[in-house]
């Protein structure tokens, strides 16, 4: 497998590993709204685990997606749009995930009160629209964008996109 195809497999690859927590989060969150005020402690836990994971998971691709992005407004014609688009959505991932993580937080810290009803409904509306945020995200980056960087650069710009992906940060965190 060539270089670069071998290095859109690895971003493919932390996109499956993602996926696969997102359901479980979706799961735990309808769970949670449904069924598990008996049980709020441990999955409350749990959407705390698959958060975590989802944000370090999360900040090394960003870190190697923001030098793909900025790479390809340069070398692709008219994708500025869509490339924004993607820019936002990792804005409003992170600003959902905090969201989440403070009500979570306070869940589990304030065991009654009167804005703990307020405080499930609004931990799982986050959630939802979370979980369906990244997923439409990362199938657009899958579906379109990978699709579009291998498809329109030629050898050379994808050798020196590759090599300025692999300085990232990022990179070596990605598995």
């Amino acid at each position: 497998m060539p270089a670069f195809k071998k290095s859109i497999s690895r971003l493919n690859h932390n996109h499956q590993k993602i996926f696969e927590k997102l359901d479980d989060l979706d799961a735990k969150l309808m769970y949670l709204f449904y069924e598990g005020k008996v049980n709020t402690k441990d999955t409350l836990k749990r959407i705390g685990v698959l958060m975590t994971f989802i944000k370090r998971r999360l900040k090394p691709h960003v870190a190697v997606e923001n030098i793909l992005f900025n790479f390809i407004e340069k070398h692709i014609p008219r994708v500025e749009m869509a490339v924004l688009l993607l820019k936002r959505d990792h804005e409003e991932i992170y600003e959902h995930l905090e969201t989440m993580a403070n009500l979570t937080h306070q869940l589990l810290k304030d065991k009654d009160g009167p804005k703990r009803n307020y405080s499930f409904n609004e931990l799982h509306q986050q959630g939802v629209y979370l979980v369906q945020l990244m997923r439409n995200h990362l199938r657009m980056e899958d579906e379109m964008i990978f699709t579009l960087v291998d498809r329109r650069l030629n050898a050379d710009e994808k050798k020196a996109l590759l090599k300025k992906m692999k300085t990232s940060s990022g990179w070596k965190h990605l598995n």
